[in-house]
């Protein structure tokens, strides 16, 4: 279904919902990352990273990856000096990340350099508006597995407040070019808010309802609160479970007064294979 990047892929690079970010210079709580329960770990060697701790935290995220530590990582953008230099400490220590996700993302063939270079599959970080521009080509370039927004920094770019109703439109145009190149859907930015989870809950079910297929994580307590909202609800899958039933016994069937076409049964389908995949991973795969 999906199109598959020209480096080496594994398949949770494209499933994989929760994204957590931990601080390169902080080897100490990578392990406490792997074990929050994201489906995908970001060593982060770009805006975590105090200057001065750059070079420490370019080498425990090689070392701690050479060493066989499942990991993605954050690094700066490319082309650019602190970029390249984190391509190439990677490059040099034999590390080869699950995944390598590229800040402010603008150039197709940039990206395509750094996923040939460590052999990994990149996730392009959208975050100004010439990336924003270049969503689509971004999109189709060899190496790139999904697209992720950075809101905080494309408001900065744009001059613009990081409210809902200003990104609705970007969070759009970002799950239409994903989906036209045949990419998983694209990534969320990270919700700021750490003690009300509450909130960050109801930014990930926004993200599930527009298209988008996972979130950025900057705590581990984001984790569960994200995996869940972007569960099928209870109320979904017996709706789901209902449409096919009905289907199944008549050709022509109707639902609570709707029709039941073609489109409808697929997203049913599709409703009741996310619970599958999910449950086969964790808990009932429904929310309440």
């Amino acid at each position: 279904m999906w199109r598959m990047p020209d480096v080496a892929l594994s398949t949770d690079v494209i499933t994989a919902r929760t994204w957590l970010f931990v601080p390169g210079d902080r080897p100490e709580r990578y392990a406490k990352a792997l074990a929050s329960g994201a489906d995908m770990v970001i060593i982060d060697l770009e805006d975590a990273v105090a200057p001065s701790e750059k070079d420490r935290a370019r080498y425990e995220a090689s070392t701690a990856i050479s060493r066989g530590g499942s990991f993605a990582v954050r690094v700066g953008a490319t082309p650019g000096e602190d970029g390249e230099r984190d391509v190439e400490a990677l490059r040099a220590a034999g590390a080869r990340p699950r995944a390598i996700v590229v800040a402010k993302a603008e150039d197709p063939a940039a990206l395509d350099h750094v996923g040939r270079t460590l052999g990994a599959p990149v996730i392009a970080l959208i975050e100004s508006a010439r990336g924003l521009e270049a969503a689509s080509e971004i999109a189709a370039a060899s190496s790139v597995a999904r697209l992720a927004l950075g809101a905080v920094d494309l408001s900065l770019d744009l001059d613009s407040v990081p409210d809902e109703d200003v990104l609705a439109p970007v969070r759009s145009r970002l799950v239409v070019a994903s989906r036209a190149a045949r990419l998983a859907g694209p990534l969320d930015s990270p919700s700021l808010d750490i003690a009300a989870l509450e909130r960050v809950g109801a930014a990930a079910s926004t993200a599930r309802r527009v298209g988008m297929g996972g979130m950025l994580c900057i705590h581990p307590a984001q984790v569960p609160v994200v995996a869940t909202a972007f569960l099928p609800s209870e109320a979904e899958v017996s709706r789901a479970r209902a449409i096919l039933d009905a289907a199944a016994h008549d050709g022509a069937a109707q639902i609570d007064g709707q029709m039941i076409d073609l489109p409808v049964l697929e997203r049913a389908r599709r409703v009741l294979a996310d619970a599958g995949r999910s449950s086969a991973s964790a808990g009932s795969g429904v929310r309440a």
